[in-house]
Protein backbone atom coordinates (compact mmCIF):
# COMPACT_ATOMS: atom_id res chain seq x y z
CA UNK A 1 0.00 0.00 0.00
CA UNK A 2 2.40 2.23 0.69
CA UNK A 3 4.13 1.80 -2.83
CA UNK A 4 0.69 3.24 -4.27
CA UNK A 5 0.77 6.41 -1.47
CA UNK A 6 4.24 7.06 -2.77
CA UNK A 7 3.17 6.79 -6.42
CA UNK A 8 0.28 9.08 -5.62
CA UNK A 9 2.74 11.94 -4.01
CA UNK A 10 5.23 11.21 -6.84
CA UNK A 11 2.73 11.85 -9.77
CA UNK A 12 0.37 14.41 -8.08
CA UNK A 13 -2.45 12.41 -8.03
CA UNK A 14 -5.68 12.56 -5.62
CA UNK A 15 -7.00 9.18 -6.43
CA UNK A 16 -5.69 5.76 -7.79
CA UNK A 17 -8.10 3.03 -8.54
CA UNK A 18 -7.86 -0.65 -10.11
CA UNK A 19 -10.97 -1.98 -11.54
CA UNK A 20 -11.18 -5.84 -12.21
CA UNK A 21 -13.55 -6.45 -14.86
CA UNK A 22 -15.81 -9.26 -13.20
CA UNK A 23 -14.91 -8.32 -9.73
CA UNK A 24 -15.58 -4.57 -10.14
CA UNK A 25 -13.31 -2.38 -7.83
CA UNK A 26 -10.49 -4.05 -5.92
CA UNK A 27 -8.61 -0.95 -4.81
CA UNK A 28 -8.79 2.23 -4.00
CA UNK A 29 -5.82 4.71 -2.48
CA UNK A 30 -7.45 8.63 -1.99
CA UNK A 31 -4.84 11.52 -1.11
CA UNK A 32 -7.10 14.56 -1.36
CA UNK A 33 -10.66 15.59 -2.41
CA UNK A 34 -11.45 15.45 -6.21
CA UNK A 35 -12.40 19.56 -7.00
CA UNK A 36 -15.40 17.49 -8.93
CA UNK A 37 -16.58 13.96 -7.29
CA UNK A 38 -19.12 13.68 -10.01
CA UNK A 39 -16.94 12.35 -12.48
CA UNK A 40 -15.14 9.63 -9.88
CA UNK A 41 -19.13 8.95 -8.80
CA UNK A 42 -19.97 8.44 -12.39
CA UNK A 43 -16.93 6.20 -13.55
CA UNK A 44 -16.20 4.27 -10.00
CA UNK A 45 -19.23 4.40 -7.36
CA UNK A 46 -21.83 4.52 -9.31
CA UNK A 47 -21.07 1.04 -11.39
CA UNK A 48 -18.32 -0.35 -8.83
CA UNK A 49 -16.17 0.28 -11.27
CA UNK A 50 -17.66 -1.66 -13.96
CA UNK A 51 -18.68 1.19 -15.85
CA UNK A 52 -15.13 1.55 -17.38
CA UNK A 53 -15.34 -1.18 -19.32
CA UNK A 54 -18.82 0.73 -21.09
CA UNK A 55 -16.52 3.86 -22.33
CA UNK A 56 -14.43 2.19 -25.14
CA UNK A 57 -10.91 1.74 -24.65
CA UNK A 58 -10.58 1.02 -28.89
CA UNK A 59 -6.94 0.76 -29.99
CA UNK A 60 -5.19 3.52 -27.53
CA UNK A 61 -2.76 2.98 -24.51
CA UNK A 62 -5.10 5.46 -22.80
CA UNK A 63 -7.98 7.12 -22.20
CA UNK A 64 -8.88 10.65 -20.12
CA UNK A 65 -11.97 11.99 -18.83
CA UNK A 66 -12.53 15.24 -16.95
CA UNK A 67 -15.13 17.73 -15.60
CA UNK A 68 -14.32 20.86 -14.56
CA UNK A 69 -10.97 20.92 -12.76
CA UNK A 70 -10.58 16.86 -12.18
CA UNK A 71 -9.26 14.81 -14.34
CA UNK A 72 -9.30 10.77 -14.97
CA UNK A 73 -6.41 8.64 -16.90
CA UNK A 74 -7.52 5.20 -17.64
CA UNK A 75 -4.70 2.94 -18.44
CA UNK A 76 -5.59 -0.74 -19.72
CA UNK A 77 -2.70 -2.88 -20.05
CA UNK A 78 -3.11 -5.79 -16.90
CA UNK A 79 -5.16 -8.45 -18.12
CA UNK A 80 -9.07 -7.92 -17.00
CA UNK A 81 -8.06 -4.37 -15.06
CA UNK A 82 -8.11 -1.01 -15.85
CA UNK A 83 -6.04 1.37 -13.86
CA UNK A 84 -7.96 4.48 -12.89
CA UNK A 85 -6.03 8.02 -11.88
CA UNK A 86 -7.40 10.60 -10.53
CA UNK A 87 -6.12 14.58 -10.24
CA UNK A 88 -7.28 18.16 -9.98
CA UNK A 89 -5.73 20.14 -12.17
CA UNK A 90 -6.66 24.09 -13.73
CA UNK A 91 -4.50 23.34 -16.66
CA UNK A 92 -5.54 23.30 -20.39
CA UNK A 93 -6.35 20.00 -22.42
CA UNK A 94 -2.85 20.13 -24.06
CA UNK A 95 -1.27 20.22 -20.89
CA UNK A 96 -3.61 17.50 -19.33
CA UNK A 97 -2.92 15.50 -22.88
CA UNK A 98 0.50 15.32 -22.42
CA UNK A 99 1.02 14.58 -18.59
CA UNK A 100 -1.62 11.71 -19.66
CA UNK A 101 0.48 10.04 -21.58
CA UNK A 102 3.49 10.78 -18.70
CA UNK A 103 1.19 9.19 -16.06
CA UNK A 104 0.13 5.84 -18.61
CA UNK A 105 3.89 5.40 -19.05
CA UNK A 106 4.89 5.77 -15.40
CA UNK A 107 2.10 3.50 -14.44
CA UNK A 108 2.68 1.13 -16.43
CA UNK A 109 6.42 1.05 -15.13
CA UNK A 110 4.98 0.66 -12.16
CA UNK A 111 3.11 -1.93 -12.46
CA UNK A 112 5.94 -3.76 -13.97
CA UNK A 113 5.14 -3.17 -17.63
CA UNK A 114 8.66 -2.40 -19.32
CA UNK A 115 8.49 0.91 -20.71
CA UNK A 116 7.56 1.46 -24.23
CA UNK A 117 9.00 4.12 -26.77
CA UNK A 118 6.35 6.36 -27.87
Amino acid sequence: MEDVISFLRENSLAVLVEVHRKKGVIRTEKLEELVEPYLFRQLIEDTDGKGLYQVGGGHFPFQMFNQGETWCVLSRFVPNRVIAMFYNSGEDTLTNYHRAQELDEKVRVFYGEEPQPL
